[in-house]
C-alpha cells in the first residue's frame, strides 16, 4: 500500500502541475483571441524598455473602429468575430520579435522590439490594409471594417511601459479625430 500511496501521490502531483500550467497560461492570454492580455503586455514592454534601454522600439495602439455600432447592429458573438479577426490579421502580419495584445475591449497594443517608427508604421499600414480588406458573413452579406492605429518610438523622456503606451494612445486618438482608418504617430 505504500508504493500505491507513492503512485497516487506522484499522480496527483502530476496533475496539479499540469493545472498550475494551464492557469499560468490563462493567466496571460485572452480567451477570446489568444494575444497576450493587457496584464502581459505591460510585463513585455517593460521588459523589453529594461532590457534594450539603448534600443529603438515602437508601439502601436489599435482601436477597431466604430465597434458599438458593430455590436449594436450585429450582436456582440458578430463583434467577437470582428475581434478575433484583428487577431487573424496581427498574427499574419507580425514578426516573430513582435508582441501583440488584446489590451480590453476593442483596443489592441503591439510592441516592436529594435524597431524604429518609420518600420513600424509601415506595419501598421499593412495591418490596417490587410483588416480592411477582410470579409467577414452577416445577415446583410458580407461586411468589411477598419482600424485606427496610433504609433510611438521608445524615448527616455518616457521610460516606463505606461507612458510609452500614452504616447501610442495620443497618436490613436489623432487618428481617431482625424477620421479614423488611418495611421498616426506621436510627435517627436
Amino acid at each position: 500500500t505504500r508504493i500505491n500511496n507513492i503512485l497516487y501521490a506522484r499522480r496527483r502531483l502530476q496533475n496539479l502541475l499540469r493545472e498550475q500550467q494551464k492557469l499560468i497560461i490563462q493567466s496571460q492570454f485572452d480567451s477570446m483571441t489568444n494575444l497576450y492580455n493587457k496584464e502581459t503586455i505591460e510585463k513585455k514592454i517593460s521588459q523589453t524598455l529594461e532590457g534594450y534601454p539603448e534600443d529603438l522600439h515602437a508601439l502601436m495602439a489599435i482601436d477597431i473602429d466604430n465597434f458599438k455600432k458593430v455590436n449594436d447592429t450585429y450582436g456582440h458573438a458578430y463583434g467577437d468575430e470582428v475581434i478575433r479577426e484583428v487577431a487573424s490579421v496581427f498574427e499574419q502580419c507580425k514578426g516573430k520579435k513582435e508582441f501583440a495584445s488584446r489590451y480590453g475591449g476593442e483596443e489592441f497594443a503591439l510592441i516592436m522590439p529594435g524597431r524604429d517608427k518609420k518600420d513600424a508604421v509601415l506595419l501598421a499600414d499593412k495591418i490596417r490594409r490587410e483588416f480592411e480588406k477582410r470579409k467577414l458573413e452577416s445577415e446583410d452579406g458580407a461586411k468589411s471594417f477598419t482600424i485606427s492605429i496610433g504609433v510611438a518610438e521608445y524615448a527616455k523622456e518616457y521610460p516606463t511601459a505606461s507612458l510609452f503606451f500614452e504616447q501610442a494612445d495620443k497618436a490613436l486618438y489623432d487618428a481617431k479625430v482625424g477620421g479614423k482608418n488611418k495611421v498616426c504617430c506621436s510627435a517627436d
